[in-house]
């Protein structure tokens, strides 16, 4: 095939693995997450509705993703269809630059297009929610992509590009952004140190100018977003959000050992000991790095593989602060194409015989095969999982219980008559925010004693005792001991019996309280 053709057919690949990507997630079920994903998303609607991130409403890392999907609220309508299928636009997109980064890198198409399958398969269901880190899984591909395919070294406007993109990385997510920059400019220096074994070395200046045009994309992207949020907020919310909430409280209540799994995670839907050994897929692109380098040879692939080294272990310690499964999953892509580079590295050692040829197509056809049969049994197992399809404020959600939805109707009823429409979720819990139309009168979507600073506990009761805030949704099972929230919904309302609800025999997860003479002809049951 020639270079014409070549292109050709990866331009058809390219937009298949996003087409196909994006059309089968779409058709998934649209169960709402109540952890990650109902606060990203009732954050993103109360954006889309003129809130102001840092001021209004709290959030922990950098707003690019937040604002995005706002913008796609306000584009197609504040629903879980319209979020679901914008998150399945990412993932497709995260697919095709992974594909493309693996053709750059002169993997052959056969096992390039492994790499977002095993993407879709291994990762995606690890986490099939609409998260930032999906977002920010996107941006870090479109940053190797640049680094592996990118004139980079020879042209300071692709340097510049590469800060761009990195900017757009520290934007979504900043803990992993910085690790991410400083693994860009780690790449230019790297290079520069590698060109010293060969004939025409780079420069001083040639190694200054790249990284000014690196650090001035970052900046054109960082500066403007940091100080306009700065302008609307202020900087003391900002460096409490941004700084002291993920290094004070985060840091020191959540903690998981390297591949960790915890009984709340999805690792049934995929390959967690895939994900759990993944870091392995680097070993033989470092040994073809070594080898070239030593012999001098190729120069354009020890570049290419520097980068993929570099940002592969940059990804790897940007989730330090909680390597978990789920962690691995959003930053293994990354390593699949490390994979697929290793995979390349061994066909070519065969030579350019038929004997190259059929493992390698045996390879893509065992590996794919597989891949597709498990994307087909995931299927399967969701729809099995949540049959229960109810229209929602949110539009269309489907529920594995059939409790919630009669819960979530009953409520909507009560907030009929309720003047603001305000309710309080509380703990991890922001669902019904979204699934009743109802409004939290704190800046909190997450919120926890024991976790969360005790100005933000002290903040969510003041506004609860002076707002008189009609009702509650909790989880009575998880307000114990000393937690103060606990104590006031203890002290100020009762439970309210749903009797469509208790005659199903299931056990809610969430109970709706009613505030004491306020009870707006309930009946109030004690837990």
């Amino acid at each position: 095939m020639d270079r014409s053709s070549q292109r050709s057919a990866d331009v058809a690949l390219l937009a298949l693995v996003f087409v196909a990507t994006a059309v089968y997630l779409s058709l998934l079920p649209r169960n709402l997450g109540a952890a990650d994903e109902s606060y990203f998303l009732y954050e993103a609607k109360r954006v889309r509705d003129g809130e102001v991130l840092y001021r209004d409403v709290f959030d922990f890392v950098t707003p690019l993703a937040s604002y995005a999907m706002a913008g796609v609220f306000w584009l197609f309508g504040t629903s879980m269809v319209a979020a679901r299928i914008a998150m399945a636009c990412v993932h497709g997109l995260t697919g095709a630059l992974l594909y493309a980064a693996s053709r750059a890198l002169g993997v052959r198409q056969a096992l390039a297009i492994l790499v977002p399958l095993a993407y879709l398969v291994v990762c995606q269901a690890v986490w099939p929610f609409a998260s930032w880190h999906w977002f920010a899984t996107s941006a870090s591909a479109a940053l190797l992509l640049v680094m592996v395919a990118a004139p980079w070294a020879t042209q300071p406007r692709w340097a510049f590009g590469a800060g761009v993109v990195a900017g757009i990385v520290i934007g979504i997510q900043h803990q992993k952004g910085v690790i991410l920059a400083a693994a860009t400019a780690a790449i230019l220096l790297l290079d520069f140190l590698v060109d010293r074994r060969y004939a025409a070395p780079a420069s001083w200046k040639s190694l200054a100018v790249r990284l000014a045009s690196c650090g001035a994309g970052m900046a054109v992207v960082a500066v403007p977003l940091l100080l306009g949020f700065a302008l609307l907020a202020g900087i003391e919310p900002m460096y409490r959000a941004l700084v002291r909430f993920p290094l004070e409280s985060y840091r020191t209540t959540f903690r998981s050992a390297w591949g960790g799994i915890g009984p709340l995670y999805f690792a049934e839907y995929t390959y967690p000991e895939v994900l759990r050994f993944s870091p392995l897929a680097l070993v033989l692109p470092v040994a073809q790095w070594a080898v070239t380098v030593l012999r001098g040879g190729d120069r354009e692939l020890v570049r290419r593989l520097s980068a993929l080294i570099i940002l592969s272990i940059a990804s790897a310690l940007s989730i330090g602060y909680f390597p978990d499964v789920i962690h691995i999953a959003f930053i293994a892509g990354i390593l699949w194409v490390a994979a697929a580079q290793s995979l390349e590295w061994i066909a070519r050692a065969l030579g350019a015989g038929g004997v190259a040829r059929a493992v390698t197509a045996a390879i893509a056809i065992a590996v794919g095969g597989g891949l597709i049969g498990q994307l087909a049994r995931y299927a399967q197992t969701l729809h099995a999982q949540y049959p229960f399809t109810h229209q929602t404020a949110f539009g269309r959600v489907d529920f594995g219980d059939r409790w919630e939805p009669l819960l979530i109707d009953r409520l909507r009823e009560l907030l009929g008559g309720a003047t603001g429409r305000e309710i309080f979720c509380y703990p991890q819990l922001s669902s019904p925010y979204l699934t009743t139309g109802a409004r939290n009168p704190t800046p909190y979507q997450f919120l926890q004693a024991g976790v969360s600073p005790d100005h933000q506990i002290d903040e969510a009761l003041r506004i609860l005792e002076a707002r008189r805030v009609p009702f509650v949704v909790a989880a009575p099972f998880l307000m114990q001991g000393k937690d103060p929230i606990g104590r006031y919904v203890r002290d100020h309302y009762d439970s309210i019996s749903i009797p469509e609800v208790t005659a199903l025999e299931e056990l809610p997860t969430y109970w709706v309280y009613v505030r004491r003479n306020d009870a707006r002809g309930t009946q109030p049951a004690q837990p």
